[in-house]
């Protein structure tokens, strides 16, 4: 017949269990202090070892274990979960981390996982890091955290390298449209990423934010999301006033074709003229826009080119001119 123990010092609803059963522990993260990390699913096994812990430390009907021994392997799991990439092999912890906003977005997931293969460490924000860990395959670090409220952002930015900016109003009006996504958020954003010293930030704007962009861009700014290309203009010009290293893409239409299948074609001024581009091809520059000093300081358009070479983006991006 099994015991009802009782864990001394734990109190709350989780200080009693039946039997072998240990208290449970969140599924998706963990609390420890202000700083919030996220378990991985292939070491909650290791979490789970306490089991057998528990049962070698019963006296009687009492469990003889404070809250802290709870807490060690814990915090060992999330050590060794914080830098794993979309394989599953841990980034070095040394690693520069990456930490894109807007993650759970289509660009923004592909940033994560091409960053991951890069063998960054990667961090996804989103406003439902639960709702993205489900929809969007990788052991990935997921954190809560809202572009428009600043002070979710500190724990967002804290440790991190490098910052790609992949969000997008999803509203004409109100909270989420581009007055407080596309400009607010940018704002805000870049206003944390100075205080937590990040290196370089890169956002994801688009073609027509600097006032070009032909039929399409007005066709968008006028009709489907009013005044979301001149937000996104306001969004880069106080990106560049904020003394942050950056690196602002202003991408045709966006596809979700494969990317890497044709060369891709650079220009500057906002005279695209017009052109799409696959996302994947768009997170690949981003990634190798990380740390390059052939990318810093600035603002380029980009689009699909059939003629181009495969690879030649590299030394075009070499040949841009800063801001």
């Amino acid at each position: 017949m099994r015991a009802s123990c009782s864990i001394l010092g734990s109190g709350g609803r989780r200080g009693r269990f039946i039997g072998r059963q240990r208290p449970s522990f969140p599924d998706e993260e963990v609390t420890t202090g202000p700083d919030r990390r996220l378990v991985s699913a292939r070491l909650k096994a290791a979490i789970q070892a306490l089991d057998m812990y528990s049962d070698a430390l019963l006296i009687g009907e009492t469990l003889v274990v404070k809250r802290f021994v709870w807490q060690l392997p814990i915090m060992l799991a999330l050590a060794l979960s914080s830098g794993a990439n979309a394989e599953g092999s841990a980034a070095p912890a040394n690693s520069p981390l990456v930490v894109v906003a807007g993650a759970s977005g289509k660009t923004g997931r592909l940033v994560l996982e091409r960053a991951a293969k890069a063998g960054y460490r990667v961090r996804g924000m989103a406003r439902d890091p639960a709702k993205a860990r489900t929809e969007i395959p990788g052991d990935y670090e997921w954190i809560s955290g809202d572009v428009r409220d600043p002070a979710t952002l500190k724990v967002v930015l804290a440790g991190a390298t490098y910052v790609v900016c992949a969000i997008g109003a999803t509203e004409r009006s109100g909270p989420n449209s581009p007055q407080f996504v596309d400009y607010g958020g940018v704002k805000n954003l870049s206003d944390a990423a100075k205080a937590a010293g990040v290196k370089q930030f890169v956002l994801i704007s688009s073609t027509g934010a600097g006032g070009g962009g032909g039929a399409t861009s007005w066709l968008l700014n006028t009709l489907l999301m009013p005044g979301i290309l001149e937000w996104k203009g306001k969004g880069e010009q106080y990106l560049r006033a904020s003394g942050l290293p950056y690196t602002i893409v202003r991408p045709g239409g966006l596809n979700n074709d494969p990317g890497g299948q044709q060369g891709i074609r650079f220009t500057q001024g906002d005279n695209l003229g017009g052109g799409t581009i696959p996302r994947g091809d768009v997170a690949t520059v981003i990634v190798a826009a990380l740390g390059n000093a052939d990318a810093i300081n600035k603002t380029f358009e980009m689009a699909s080119d059939e003629k181009a070479a495969l690879n030649g983006w590299r030394q075009a991006l070499a040949s841009l001119k800063k801001d």
